[in-house]
Order: structure tokens, then C-alpha cells, then sequence
């Protein structure tokens, strides 16, 4: 049998059949993205994989730790195919063939291959002809207790890939977790062909038709986000709110010795984030070619009155209209507040008593008080000062070419 100990890499299989059942629109938002760089826990998990693959392999580098993991891991598969077939009273199992890191493909209702192809890489498989019966084991060395057995849809793919090639009339499926506690460690569900076969085909079927929809929807979840590499980026703008949502709620969770012990590195990472804004703030000005998808905003301005009471004297026409009305106690309140005179004031004012749109009430407050502009030859008369605001840097709405 050829070395499958590597897994071919697809939009859908069956590691992330789960996912994509949470978020049909995942497998188009991560198609392109590169892996994320694996952690050092997911790298142990490769190392213990490649050596229960390989059993004749020197452990002589592993720690304790591990090498009871794997001791483990063997102990529960034994353990497992022994009191299953006690229980369903078959003294003699007969011949027994083992497949290690093997790789299947999900074929649809005609036996026909799935296309895009649809793999599902198992750890283990023990095949016993002579009764018709399949053991599949996978293998996760994570602390984090997985989803289980009879709800968990790797499992499920394994089972109808399984039965499509090897055969089998009752499938054993089970998730072994060495380093979580009993009963956490070993879960499994028994699949009943006759039963179960064409049920499971046409759900996971159904999941891979509602991903291939161009309108597919991206739903954020925990369990939908948590390893997507869409998440946080323009490929799924919904999760960049959730996720949001999500690191508030867990911080708001926190006890405060906790928030405490956390204070070094969220002042490092404000830094970081303060430097970083700080860098591509100056690109974007100096060198805005070089940036492809952020840029500086449009320039606003910050209109400050010089003079508070000579503006109000030429805009008095338009205020003292409201002596005759019901509202002279609303005008009263105006002068009161004269002292607070602004630009947005006085056209919001206008807005809301003489019916102006924004533009046209924006052109009458700077036809009658003047700008004077920062930078520019002094303007007589003219009682609003205004100044550019620093340009803000702003994703761009098109790649640059």
C-alpha cells in the first residue's frame, strides 16, 4: 500500500465537515488563503500521528508524557475491539487487516466520485472480514474534548467512505483522546450499513451542495470561526464583528487579578498597534504607491467662530424669526447657549427651523460669517477659522494597481 501518510488538502473534507455544515460559505471565503503556521501544539499532534503510524520508529526523543500517550491510545484500541466482540458473543474474531493514515474519498448515490474531490484521512482501520465488521480510529491529542462520537461528522464521513471501498454491515467509529480523562478519552457509535448508509450520504451530500452555492452564507460561530482561515479578513466581514463580540464578552469575563496580570502585554501590543498606525500613516502620505489596500481618508475640516457674538449679529435674521412662534422658549434656549456657538450648531438650527437641506444651510452660514482658510492670505471680516484635520488611514474600497 503506498505511504498516505500525508492528507490531500481540499475545500471540504472531512476534518472540516463540520465546519462547513455551521458555515456554508466558509469553503469559498478560505479557497486561496494560505494554511495558518501550525502551533506547537499541533505540531506535537503530528509527531505522535507519525509515530503511531509507524510503530517500528525509535520514541527514544519523545517525553514521558507522550510515549504513555501512545501506550494509551493502543491499550483503548485493544480494549475497545475486544469487548465489542464479547458483547456481540463472536469467540472468534477471525483474520484481521490494519490500515494506518489511509486515505478515502466520498462517492454520491451512483458510486460515482464526488467532484471536487471529498477526502477523509483515518488514523487507523481494522478490517474483519469473516463477520463484516469495520473498527475506524482517530486519533486527537488535544486537552480540548472534542464534539462526540455519535454527533461528530468526520466520524460520519468515515463511516460512508468506509463502507463505500472496504464493505462492512456494522462500522465501529470511535475518537480516542489519551490525555483527557475516562470516560473524555474514548467515545465511539456504531453504524448499522442497512441503516445508516444512504441517510448519512444524503446529509453530508446536502452540507457540500449548500457550500457549492455562489450565495452561500458565512454564519460565525465559535466552532465555525475558530480554525477558518476567512476569519478577521475582507473574505468575511461577518466574523470581524462577532469576533469583536467574542474577545469583549471574554475579557468582560475575566477576574480582575487576571486583567491585572495582563497589563504588560496590552500595553506592548498597544504599542505595537500605535507604531504600526503610526508607520503606514506616513507611507500612505508620502509613498501611497506603495500600499495596495489602505490609503488616506478624504480631508476634514474643523470649523471653530472667532467671533461668537458678531456671528450671531448677522445671523439674527434667520433666529429672530422665531420670536412670533410657540417656539421662543426653544430660541430663549439658543441664546442661552450662544456661548456654545458652533458651526454644526448653527446649521443643525437651520436644518431643523427653516427647512434647509445640510448643503444649503452650510452655504448660508459661509456666505454671511466668511472662512478663513489655515495657510491662506487673511480675509477680512471672515469669522470662521478652519483647519484641515489629520487624514485618517482607511481600508480602500479597490485594489490599487
Amino acid at each position: 500500500m503506498p505511504d498516505q501518510s500525508q492528507p490531500f488538502r481540499a475545500l471540504i473534507s472531512a476534518s472540516n465537515l463540520y465546519r462547513r455544515k455551521l458555515c456554508p460559505g466558509s469553503a469559498k471565503a478560505e479557497e486561496g488563503l494560505p494554511e495558518f503556521s501550525p502551533s506547537a501544539a499541533q505540531r506535537q499532534g503530528t509527531d505522535l500521528h507519525a509515530k503511531e503510524y509507524d510503530e517500528e520508529s525509535s520514541r527514544d526523543e519523545l517525553k514521558a508524557g507522550e510515549k504513555r500517550a501512545l501506550e494509551k491510545n493502543k491499550r483503548m484500541t485493544e480494549d475497545f475491539i475486544r469487548q465489542t466482540f464479547l458483547s456481540l458473543e463472536i469467540a472468534d474474531p477471525g483474520p484481521c487487516r490494519v490500515f494506518k493514515e489511509r486515505e478515502f474519498f466520498l462517492s454520491d448515490e451512483s458510486g460515482d466520485p464526488v467532484y471536487p474531490a471529498v477526502p477523509g484521512h483515518t488514523d487507523e482501520v481494522h478490517w474483519y472480514p469473516q463477520h463484516k465488521i469495520v473498527f475506524v480510529f482517530d486519533s486527537k491529542f488535544g486537552r480540548k474534548p472534542v464534539q462526540k462520537a455519535e454527533m461528530n461528522y468526520q466520524l460520519r464521513l468515515y463511516f460512508v467512505m468506509v463502507q463505500d471501498e472496504i464493505g462492512g454491515e456494522r462500522i465501529f467509529c470511535a475518537i480516542r483522546q489519551p490525555y483527557l480523562k475516562s470516560p473524555e478519552d474514548f467515545h465511539s457509535v456504531e453504524y448499522i450499513t442497512s441503516e445508516h448508509a444512504e441517510a448519512s450520504r444524503r446529509e453530508i451530500l446536502q452540507i457540500i451542495a449548500e457550500c457549492s452555492k455562489p450565495d452561500a452564507k458565512r454564519i460565525p460561530s465559535i466552532d465555525a470561526c475558530t480554525y477558518c482561515r476567512a476569519q478577521g479578513t475582507a473574505r468575511c466581514p461577518e466574523s470581524r464583528q462577532f469576533l469583536r463580540q467574542v474577545s469583549r464578552q471574554h475579557i468582560l469575563a475575566l477576574h480582575p487579578p487576571t486583567l491585572e496580570a495582563m497589563a504588560t502585554d496590552i500595553i506592548a501590543a498597544e504599542n505595537v498597534i500605535e507604531a504600526w498606525y503610526d508607520r503606514m500613516q506616513f507611507i500612505a502620505e508620502t509613498y501611497p504607491e506603495l500600499l495596495q489596500h489602505y490609503g488616506l481618508g478624504f480631508t476634514q475640516y474643523t470649523d471653530s467662530v472667532r467671533n461668537i457674538a458678531a456671528a450671531y449679529g448677522k445671523l439674527a435674521p434667520f433666529f429672530d424669526s422665531e420670536r412670533n412662534t410657540s417656539s421662543y422658549d426653544g430660541f430663549l434656549r439658543f441664546v442661552t447657549n450662544c456661548c456654545k456657538l458652533s458651526v454644526p450648531k448653527m446649521r443643525n438650527y437651520l436644518i431643523k427651523h427653516h427647512s434647509m437641506t445640510e448643503d444649503d444651510a452650510y452655504a448660508l452660514i459661509v456666505r454671511e460669517l466668511g472662512v478663513q482658510h489655515e495657510g491662506e492670505d487673511p480675509i477680512e471680516g471672515a469669522l470662521i477659522f478652519s483647519k484641515p484635520k489629520k487624514r485618517m488611514l482607511v481600508k480602500t474600497t479597490k485594489e490599487r494597481s
